[in-house]
């Protein structure tokens, strides 16, 4: 009885742990600003959709049916970028900086937090300290280990219709 419930404990243990080891192996290539050692670690397919959802959803439903056009074509085209590691680099060295001045990506490695989201999966949110912006990725287990099957942008600003209005005119 006991014997169990050590090894009952022990994997809990285990399975609380994952999500910072998970967070160490992203945090490396984040801080380096390794593109092509991000990507080996993502599940294409299924990253990109959820960043193409995301991107989408950013478009505001008014300001014109050519501004919507206009704006859902350069989210694809944004989503489309993450095939080409050159662009994912780019991503990198703006988002270290937050999209302003100097910086390096130690402020993207920044890890806010690691949490299950069920027994095989996993959220870790990435960003500079006490700012809004950064990145969201959520990890599965797939056959051959945890992959990254979704990500998006934290603290972007929501589909406001003053500055889309103000691009579209």
């Amino acid at each position: 009885m006991a014997a169990g419930l050590a090894a009952g404990l022990l994997l809990l243990g285990l399975w609380l742990a994952l999500p910072w080891v998970l967070a160490a192996r992203l945090s490396a290539p984040l801080g380096r600003g390794d593109a092509p050692g991000l990507m080996e670690q993502f599940d294409a397919g299924p990253a990109l959709a959820s960043l193409r959802d995301a991107l989408r959803a950013e478009v505001p439903e008014e300001g014109g049916a050519g501004a919507r056009r206009f704006l859902s074509g350069m989210a694809e085209r944004m989503a489309d970028s993450w095939e080409r590691p050159e662009a994912v680099s780019a991503w990198l060295a703006l988002r270290a900086r937050g999209g302003r001045g100097e910086g390096s990506p130690v402020a993207l490695s920044h890890l806010r937090s690691a949490r299950p989201l069920g027994l095989a999966a996993f959220r870790l949110e990435y960003g500079p300290p006490d700012e809004a912006s950064g990145v969201s990725f959520d990890l599965a287990w797939g056959g051959d280990g945890f992959r990254v099957t979704a990500m998006r942008f934290l603290g972007a600003p929501a589909a406001a219709s003053g500055g889309m209005q103000v691009a579209a005119r």
